[in-house]
C-alpha cells in the first residue's frame, strides 16, 4: 500500500539574518545568495520588526513578588544574577536598575548581585561602564553590593561544557575561585591582559578575605536573561539537576528562584510568564490538533522551553566547541541540512522548525568575511530544502528570530557593532500555488528589503502558521495572520 504523502509545513529560521540600509558593514549586501534572491522575486515577501521579550511590571509581577516575599519572611538575601549588555534581545540593563530599586522599596538587607558580562558589544570592553553606573547609582545604598563578577563564557554555556558552568557556579554558589575585593579593580587589571568580558574570569568579591555574597539557606535567587537556555546549565547546578553527575549538589535549602526558564519542573523554581503563556505556544496549539512536529537545530540554535515536551521529536546537533573553526560549524549546517531533507522525505511530520544559527555564530566573532562565507553557505543548504518541500508540495516560511548580519559595524563610530539588533528580518512564503503573489504592497528594487516597511511582527507568525494548517485561532492569541 502506498504511503500518504503529507504536505509539510517547514519553518525555517535563519538566525542573525536580519533587514538594513546598503551600507559596508550589512554583510548580506556583499554575500552572493542567489537562492534567497530568487525567492524575494518569486513569492510573497515582506519584513517584520522583531519582538525582544519585554520585561513586565516588575512591581505587580506575581513571581518576584512571592521571591521577595520569601526573603523577607526568612530575613535572608536576595541575589541577582544578571547579563549586564547593551543588546536588547538579551536583557535590560535599565530594568535590572529597577527591579534592584524595587527590592529596596521592599526593604531587602542584603541585595546581591552576581554580574554575568556579555561581550559582544563592542568588542567586549563594556562591562566595566555598567558595572560602574551600578556602583554609582546605588553608591549611598549599603543594601546593595556586587557580590561576583564572571564572564558568559562561562556563565552562559549552552552546549553541556559544564567545566565551564561549574566555574561560574562555585563563585556564585560557594564562593571559590579567583578573588578581588574590587570589581572595577578586577575588570581593568583584566582588560590590561586583554581577557574582555566575554571571557572574564569568575570572580568573587571579598571583604577581609571572605567572600560578601555567597548563596545560603532560604536565599532568593531571580534570573534576568531573557533567553532562558543561556543560564539553564547555571540553574541547574544550582538545583542539583545537573546531567554532570560526579557533581555534588549545592546542598542549599529552602530557595526560591525567579526565572524566565519554563522547563525547569522544580517546585523551588517559579516562571515569570508559566501559566500566563504556556497555551499560547504554538507546539501547544499544534499538539491540541494531532499535528506531528518536530525541531532540528543546532546546540546553539536550542532554546529549551516547556514546549518542547510536547514535540513529537527534537534533533540536536552537537555544535562545535570552537565555533571560531569555519568547517567545523559549515559542517554542522551541512548536517542540518541533511537531516531537514531526510525527515521531509520520511513523510512523518505535518511541521518541521530548522533552525541554522551559522549566521549569528559568525556574525558574533565580528569577522564580516567569514560571516558572508556563512551567509552564502546557508543560501546554498535552503536551497535543497526549499527544493524538496515544494516536490512534497507544502510550504516554506523563511524568517529569522533576530538579526545580527545586517549591521556589523557601528556607522557612527566605525567600530565593531556585535551582538542581536533591533532591525526587522525577512518573511518570505514559499509554496507552488502563491508563486507571484505578493504581502507587501510596496515594490522593491536589487531585492533590497530596507525599502520594504515592516508589515507586522514576528507575534504574526503563529497565527500564519495556524492559517496555512486550517487551524482555528485560539481566542488568546489576539494578532493576526500575515496572509
Amino acid at each position: 500500500m502506498k504511503k500518504h504523502q503529507t504536505k509539510p509545513l517547514v519553518l525555517l529560521l535563519l538566525d542573525g539574518w536580519g533587514v538594513n540600509e546598503n551600507y559596508f558593514g550589512n554583510a548580506f549586501i556583499k554575500a552572493k545568495t542567489p537562492n534567497f534572491n530568487s525567492y524575494i522575486t518569486n513569492y510573497p515577501t515582506t519584513t517584520l520588526n522583531t519582538k525582544s521579550i519585554q520585561f513586565f511590571c516588575i512591581k505587580k509581577n506575581k513571581t518576584i513578588n512571592n521571591t521577595i516575599n520569601h526573603c523577607l519572611k526568612h530575613k535572608s538575601s536576595i541575589h541577582i544574577i544578571t547579563l549586564l549588555t547593551e543588546s536588547p534581545s538579551s536583557s535590560s540593563f535599565a530594568k535590572t536598575i529597577e527591579l534592584i530599586k524595587y527590592c529596596i522599596q521592599k526593604k531587602c538587607k542584603n541585595i546581591f548581585i552576581h554580574a554575568i558580562l556579555d561581550g559582544i558589544e563592542y568588542k567586549g570592553h563594556k562591562g566595566v561602564n555598567l558595572i560602574k553606573e551600578i556602583e554609582l547609582t546605588f553608591i549611598n545604598n549599603q543594601s546593595v553590593k556586587i557580590a561576583s563578577v564572571t564572564g558568559s563564557f562561562y556563565g552562559m554555556d549552552k552546549s553541556n561544557h559544564i567545566e565551564r558552568t561549574k566555574k561560574a557556579y562555585d563563585a556564585i554558589v560557594f564562593g571559590t575561585g579567583k578573588q578581588s575585593n574590587n570589581p572595577i579593580d578586577a575588570i581593568n587589571k583584566s582588560y590590561e591582559n586583554a581577557i574582555f568580558d566575554k571571557e572574564f574570569t569568575p570572580t568573587i568579591i571579598t571583604k577581609n578575605n571572605q567572600p560578601i555574597g555567597k548563596i545560603k539557606n532560604n536565599n532568593g535567587i531571580i534570573f534576568t536573561n531573557f533567553k532562558q537556555a543561556n543560564t539553564k546549565q547555571l540553574l541547574e547546578l544550582i538545583l542539583g539537576n545537573s546531567q554532570a553527575t560526579d557533581l555534588p549538589p549545592s546542598e542549599i535549602t529552602n530557595l526560591k528562584i525567579a526565572t524566565f526558564s519554563k522547563k525547569i519542573h522544580n517546585h523551588s523554581v517559579q516562571s515569570f510568564f508559566a501559566k500566563s503563556r504556556s497555551n499560547l505556544s504554538l507546539s501547544y496549539i499544534l499538539r491540541n490538533n494531532a499535528i506531528e512536529q518536530t525541531i532540528i537545530c543546532d546546540s546553539y540554535g536550542y532554546i529549551a522551553g516547556n514546549e518542547n515536551y510536547r514535540l513529537s521529536s527534537i534533533n540536536i546537533i552537537k555544535s562545535s566547541i570552537n565555533p571560531i573553526n569555519r568547517n567545523e560549524i559549515r559542517n554542522s549546517s551541512i548536517l542540518l541540512k541533511n537531516k531537514a531533507v531526510e525527515t521531509i522525505k520520511k513523510d512523518q511530520y505535518k511541521f518541521i522548525k530548522v533552525i541554522f544559527s551559522d549566521i549569528n555564530t559568525y556574525a558574533n566573532q565580528g569577522n564580516i568575511d567569514k560571516t558572508i562565507e556563512s551567509i552564502e553557505h546557508i543560501d546554498k543548504c535552503i536551497d535543497e530544502i526549499v527544493k524538496q518541500v515544494l516536490k512534497k508540495d507544502g510550504t516554506i516560511i523563511i524568517t529569522s528570530r533576530n538579526g545580527n548580519a545586517e549591521e556589523m559595524i557601528d556607522n557612527m563610530i566605525n567600530l565593531n557593532n556585535i551582538g542581536p539588533t533591533t532591525n526587522p528580518v525577512p518573511f518570505i512564503l514559499i509554496d507552488n500555488h502563491f508563486q507571484g503573489k505578493c504581502i507587501n504592497r510596496r515594490e522593491i528594487s536589487d531585492n533590497d528589503l530596507s525599502m520594504l516597511e515592516p508589515t507586522g511582527s514576528t507575534i504574526n507568525i503563529t497565527p500564519t502558521i495556524l492559517k496555512i494548517l486550517k487551524i482555528e485561532k485560539p481566542d488568546n492569541i489576539k494578532y493576526e495572520s500575515l496572509i
